[in-house]
C-alpha cells in the first residue's frame, strides 16, 4: 500500500500553517505601523479649514485683515483649496480664489495668498514661532520683497500656513515716510495636529 505523504508540492501542512501565521502576523504589524503613523497632511480632508486675522492702524485708520482657507474637495493627486480674504476698515474689500492645486504644492500655493503682483521669493529658512492658539512651532518660513516684505510661516508638522507677517513702507505728502507692520495669524482651525 502506498501512503501520500502530507505535502503540497514539496511543503509540509505544518509548514504551510507557519508561512501563514508568519504572512498574518507582519500583515498586522505592518497595518499597525501604517495606521498608527502620523500622516504627512493630517488637513488632507474635506472641510480642513483655518481662520485668520490681524489687526494695525495706517495714518491713524484701523485696519482689521480676516482670511479663511479650506479644502473643498480632493482626489487622489489634488485638492480644492478656497482663499478668501477680507479687509475692514474706513471700506471693506472681500476677494476670494478657489483652484486645483497639486497636494505635494499646496504648501507653496498657501503662500500665494497676496503674491500674485511682483513678489519675488527672496529667501527660505526655519524659524521657531509662537502663537498663542498653536503654541510654540517649527516652521520653514518663505519671504517674499517687492516694495514691502511678506513672511509666509508654514508649520513643519502639518504643512499648514499659521501666519503671515507683513512690513510695508510707503511715501506720503511732506516726503515722509510710514511704515506699518501687520501680523496675521490662525485664531482657529479643525486640523488636529494644530490644536493646542
Amino acid at each position: 500500500m502506498n501512503e501520500e505523504s502530507p505535502t503540497v508540492r514539496g511543503f509540509s501542512k505544518k509548514t504551510l500553517i507557519l508561512i501563514v501565521i508568519a504572512i498574518a502576523g507582519v500583515t498586522a504589524v505592518l497595518a499597525y505601523w501604517f495606521l498608527s503613523m502620523p500622516p504627512r497632511y493630517p488637513w488632507l480632508f474635506k472641510g480642513a479649514y483655518a481662520d485668520y486675522q490681524g489687526e494695525t492702524t495706517l495714518l491713524f485708520v484701523p485696519v482689521k485683515v480676516k482670511v479663511h482657507m479650506e479644502i473643498l474637495d480632493l482626489n487622489s493627486t489634488h485638492v480644492q483649496l478656497l482663499i478668501h480674504y477680507k479687509i475692514e476698515s474706513i471700506f471693506t474689500n472681500e476677494s476670494s480664489k478657489i483652484e486645483w492645486v497639486k497636494i505635494e504644492d499646496a504648501e507653496k500655493e498657501q503662500t500665494h495668498i497676496s503674491n500674485e503682483n511682483d513678489h519675488s521669493l527672496t529667501r527660505i529658512y526655519e524659524e521657531q514661532l509662537y502663537l498663542e492658539s498653536v503654541g510654540l512651532r517649527e516652521c520653514t518660513v518663505y519671504e517674499y520683497t517687492n516694495n514691502e516684505t511678506i513672511r509666509y510661516y508654514i508649520d513643519k508638522k502639518t504643512g499648514w500656513l499659521i501666519s503671515m507677517r507683513m512690513t510695508s513702507s510707503a511715501s506720503t505728502f511732506f516726503n515722509s515716510t510710514v511704515t506699518f507692520n501687520i501680523n496675521i495669524d490662525i485664531t482657529n482651525t479643525n486640523i488636529p495636529d494644530l490644536k493646542k
